[in-house]
């Protein structure tokens, strides 16, 4: 499949200011005002929105609407991303693929398409031969929010810093003008396939951030030597996910008044996270490490898994890929044409201490599994062990 798409670079000078940048919102449109609260945003900043606005998350037509309502009333530059590009040529494309492409996005759950065609009164997907008044149906009703998919750049240059979705495959970037935008934002696991080295800090979502680890830690990764910065917190996408929000350090004409402060990150960066958890004091302590056999880290697109065992609602698992096992609730897995697969998760227990603020995932009859930080695993005391806060 082919994207018409073509890159297009956006140049803003924006000397001055605070500069901040988030990506991966998926349909969570308040994960994204928490995180903006978090931070204190206000109309001196510069926001930049390192695209995937919709798909995966719960409400993609309401974050699209409320990014392009809080694009007139401050500085924000919104980017696309690779799940932006498939609403836009599943609505918009041409020929027959492209209607093969809106049937599959009607199927996929939680897509902007879905959301669109509900919102127009439909429940059922359009019959043969009724795709093309479809199509043109939502081309009418939706043509603000598609002129504004259209007209994402891809790349973004502030003199400073560069943005991207996916990643830059050559430190020549500019070179990149007029190719499909395709091409730099579905690129997986950017920072192991390539090694080049970009003139300036490029800021880059797109491939989790617990893919790189052998940790389920959705900690923003500078990579200096490189000048790249990973910031895709598996928000809408992974039942542990976070949106982070990048703090890019510069020189700034206006205090910063952020409602808490920001977590350190190497060569001055630094960040916040949102989720929508409820937070909980520990009051049992746990030593750190992992709950049966070897450590087991599920990431993203390697999800593949047997059952070994069913108990009081959860499931032991056996990951076909590293052979760990695991327990996780029923509904975290589901069948695909390859088998079965399991959501992002891991076996690892995190080490606690009375009086740790842990945000709460998923009790069951195992534990708890929560994130202290934006560290995720398990706290095998569960709920008995946690004070609400």
């Amino acid at each position: 499949m082919s994207y018409a798409h073509p890159i297009r670079i956006q140049r803003a000078s924006v000397p001055g200011r605070r500069l901040l940048a988030t990506s991966d919102l998926h349909g969570e449109p308040q994960v994204f005002r928490a995180l903006l609260d978090k931070a204190g945003f206000c109309e001196d900043d510069v926001l930049v929105l390192a695209g995937d606005f919709v798909r995966h998350g719960p409400q993609s037509l309401r974050l699209l609407r409320d990014v392009m309502a809080l694009c007139k009333t401050h500085t924000v530059i919104p980017l696309c991303g690779n799940n932006d590009l498939y609403t836009l040529d599943a609505v918009e494309g041409e020929g027959e693929e492209w209607e093969q492409t809106f049937l599959q996005e009607l199927e996929t759950p939680n897509s902007a398409v879905g959301d669109m065609w509900r919102e127009q009164g439909f429940s059922e997907p359009p019959g043969p031969g009724e795709v093309d008044t479809a199509r043109k149906l939502l081309q009418r009703a939706y043509a603000r929010e598609l002129e504004f998919l259209r007209n994402l750049p891809a790349i973004l240059d502030t003199g400073d810093y560069l943005f991207v979705h996916g990643g830059l495959t050559t430190a020549d970037y500019e070179s990149l003008e007029g190719q499909s935008a395709y091409s730099c934002t579905k690129v997986d696991a950017y920072l192991q396939r390539f090694s080049l080295t970009l003139p300036k800090y490029c800021v880059v979502g797109h491939w989790p951030l617990a893919n790189y680890r052998d940790t389920a830690d959705l900690t923003p990764i500078v990579a200096a030597e490189r000048r790249v910065v990973s910031i895709d917190g598996g928000c809408g996408v992974q039942p542990h996910g976070q949106a982070n929000l990048l703090l890019l350090p510069r020189e700034t004409a206006h205090p910063a008044a952020p409602l808490i402060p920001p977590d350190p990150l190497p060569q001055g960066f630094a960040f916040w996270h949102a989720d929508l958890f409820p937070v909980y004091t520990a009051q049992i302590p746990q030593l750190g490490g992992q709950t049966e056999g070897p450590l087991c880290n599920l990431h993203w697109g390697d999800q593949l898994v047997d059952v070994l065992a069913q108990e009081e609602g959860m499931l032991h698992l056996r990951h076909r890929t590293t052979g760990g096992l695991l327990w996780v609730p029923e509904d975290w897995v589901w069948e695909v044409p390859e088998g079965l697969v399991c959501r992002v998760t891991t076996n690892a227990t995190l080490p606690v201490e009375p009086g740790d603020r842990l945000s709460l995932v998923c009790a069951t009859k195992k534990g708890a599994y929560v994130k202290k930080g934006s560290a995720c695993g398990w706290y095998l005391p569960g709920l008995a062990g946690l004070e609400p806060v």
